[in-house]
């Protein structure tokens, strides 16, 4: 077969060989190789440091594990210089980076006394407005609020509570949701931006919003916008998830008529208490439990099964669910 070459593209000649039974033949035809990528320049950049692994690609920069608790910053505009870095509380095995919010997040690992090693997510703001010398401030998402007197070039480290081991975390670019498998389950937690009580200084944060559990052990996780996609040793399963925003203004005002409601059922509580009692219940009052009786029959029909962190009254999700199988050879 024919092929064109340009003189730009580097031309490898080698010698083939037929196969039969006795062994290979060698043949006098001639297998040209021709270089796919051009690159006009490479860079290569040593580590000063080792231990550790992990790399991400930042808006301008490259991050780099350079070391057991320290992360490199090198700028891809310079050639790959070193232009800083920032240190990380325990060793990095894993490291994301986040357009939204400009944040990494990072999966770390401590060893343990017994054995084993202890997990962390942690997520690292103002990375890279720090110095050296600057101290880190740590706090806990959705438990601890900085300090009101914190700079805004300060670096903080903010620590993702979790129930279980963490072993991959991935981030939605867009929203800024981080989502971290633990075993069969995978936690998402939602981005927010808060508003501090005294100084009305805002700051990111991170609440715990959903736990799916999947029926197979989740290696890997990508997630983008409401498409969450989990990986398992045999198996791929992508589903959507879709917010009832019909259902959310519909229970939104239900919860403002509740006031009117208790000032009515205080006046006649021996009805109330009755009426709780009775098995004859409407419809409406039992259509939020309704709901998710049924959605938690649909997951588990899929193999999977979802826990709400947030306030179940205003939340309904509709989840479309595709599972693929691989080849284990692949």
């Amino acid at each position: 077969m024919e092929e064109e070459v340009h003189d730009n593209d580097r031309e490898e000649w080698f010698t083939s060989g037929m196969g039969d039974e006795n062994g290979w033949e060698e043949s006098n035809k001639m297998v040209r190789v021709i270089s796919v990528h051009h690159f006009t320049r490479q860079d290569v950049a040593g580590l000063e440091r080792s231990g550790g692994r992990g790399v991400t690609r930042g808006k301008d920069d490259i991050l780099l594990v350079g070391g057991e608790h320290t992360v490199d910053i090198r700028d891809l505009k310079a050639g790959g210089s070193l232009q800083g870095s920032f240190p990380t509380v325990d060793l990095v095995q894993q490291i994301v980076y986040c357009e939204t919010g400009n944040f990494v997040v990072t999966l770390e690992t401590k060893p343990a006394r017994h054995g084993g090693d202890h997990r962390y997510v942690r997520v690292y703001l103002n990375w890279d407005q720090s110095t050296t010398n600057q101290p880190m401030r740590a706090r806990i998402a959705g438990r601890v609020t900085p300090s009101s007197q914190s700079g805004v070039a300060n670096l903080e480290m903010v620590e993702i509570p979790l129930r279980k081991p963490a072993e991959f975390i991935a981030c939605c670019q867009s929203t800024g949701n981080i989502a971290v498998a633990c075993g069969i389950s995978v936690t998402i937690f939602r981005f927010c931006e808060k508003t501090h009580d005294l100084s009305k200084v805002k700051f990111i944060d991170f609440e715990e919003y959903m736990e799916l559990d999947m029926s197979f052990i989740v290696k890997e996780v990508a997630m983008s916008e409401d498409l969450i996609g989990c990986i398992s040793e045999s198996e791929a399963h992508i589903f959507q998830i879709t917010i009832n925003s019909q259902l959310l203004k519909a229970n939104s005002e239900e919860k403002e008529s509740k006031p009117q409601d208790k000032r009515s059922k205080s006046r006649s509580k021996s009805k109330t208490r009755s009426a709780s009692r009775s098995p004859g219940r409407s419809i409406d009052s039992m259509s939020s439990g309704g709901l998710m009786k049924e959605r938690l029959k649909k997951e588990e029909t899929m193999g999977m099964h979802t826990k709400f962190f947030a306030d179940e009254e205003l939340t309904d999700i509709l989840i479309r669910s595709q599972i693929w199988s691989m080849d284990k050879s692949l």
